[in-house]
């Protein structure tokens, strides 16, 4: 069992991206970290539940649910953000989450579908001390 995760959101806007963000995670699989999905949003259709995508990442893995995990944040905050903040990477598409990342100083790597999350990366890039 291993320490070491990585955290992905994928949703509809960013579903152009699926493919490469697919990458991304096998390069992470096959150096054996554990995947943890975020659903940041939860709805009833495809065009506003995360979670289709977390069902399709497990589809094209082949993975049990044991492999790739959901992480809430509904429940326990302050358990999500512990999650995040000790996470290798996190890799998404929602600006919310990437939000969250940078403040806890975790490495990112988004795929934005809207010019402000490219804004908000820049932003932060410039304001970083290091």
């Amino acid at each position: 069992h291993s320490d070491k995760y990585i955290i992905v959101n994928v949703n509809k806007n960013g579903e152009k991206f699926f493919d490469a963000i697919f990458q991304d995670v096998k390069t992470y699989i096959q150096q054996w970290y554990e995947v943890y999905f975020v659903p940041v949003s939860i709805g009833t259709s495809k065009e506003y539940s995360d979670i289709f995508y977390y069902h399709e990442l497990k589809y094209r893995f082949k993975l049990q649910a044991s492999s790739l995990k959901l992480l809430r944040r509904e429940a326990d905050f302050k358990h999500f953000a512990e999650k995040v903040a000790n996470a290798e990477i996190v890799i998404s598409t929602r600006l919310h989450l990437f939000l969250i990342a940078s403040f806890l100083k975790v490495k990112t790597k988004v795929y934005p579908y809207q010019k402000k999350i490219l804004k908000m990366q820049h932003t932060l890039w410039v304001l970083s001390p290091e």
